[in-house]
């Protein structure tokens, strides 16, 4: 579903067309929660960065190259002449950098605020780097597969919560068992793998 269908849906479970404002409020924050209760292939994002000259340690901004970034899946190596995948770069903590001998580790990274900071054991071309992105939820791009596949996950969410802020919460409660329904409806589908 659109946005505008998702909003249609809940006004017309809430039967409050008064308040546009807070349902599009309600139906952002129940996408972002969607999104938030597991890490869900399809939220993880590539990209590759390619170094010129090569290095053998660096920083990526988060922000700068990483869009909508919530969290780091891996970095791995990668020849972009040849397209070869290499090992990856294991993520240890800020004070975990150095071992034992006070050297510092190689094929290690780690998130320092809003920059990754990488070190590695020869001079690289380049990184492909996996990450979980939050979805858009801006009026003008909004845009969540969640949505999309299981929209009831995101409108009895955004339902209930209109409930709550009019004070019926009664029918915000009644809301529950269908909010965990739809919850693990996305959970089987999208996190539990095919054929067990």
């Amino acid at each position: 579903m659109n946005r505008t269908d998702i909003i249609d849906a809940v006004v017309t479970r809430t039967k409050r067309p008064d308040l546009q404002d807070e349902i599009w409020l309600n139906i952002q924050q129940a996408t972002l929660t969607a999104h938030n209760k597991d890490f869900f292939k399809r939220d993880l994002a590539e990209v590759p960065l390619v170094y010129n000259p090569t290095i053998i340690k660096g920083q990526i901004i988060v922000d700068s190259v990483l869009p909508a970034f919530r969290k780091i899946c891996y970095i791995r190596k990668y020849d972009p002449d040849t397209q070869t995948l290499g090992s990856f770069l294991t993520e240890v903590e800020p004070d975990k950098q150095i071992d034992y001998w006070n050297r510092a580790k190689a094929d290690v990274y780690y998130i320092g605020g809003k920059v990754v900071n990488w070190q590695a054991s020869t001079e690289e071309k380049a990184h492909i780097v996996g990450y979980w992105r939050f979805p858009d939820v801006s009026k003008e791009k909004y845009d969540s597969w969640i949505a999309d596949m299981y929209p009831f996950c995101i409108i009895e969410r955004a339902v209930s919560k209109i409930f709550r802020t009019i004070g019926q919460e009664d029918q915000a409660r009644s809301l529950q068992q269908d909010i965990m329904e739809a919850d693990s409806l996305v959970q089987i589908n999208e996190v539990v793998s095919q054929g067990r």
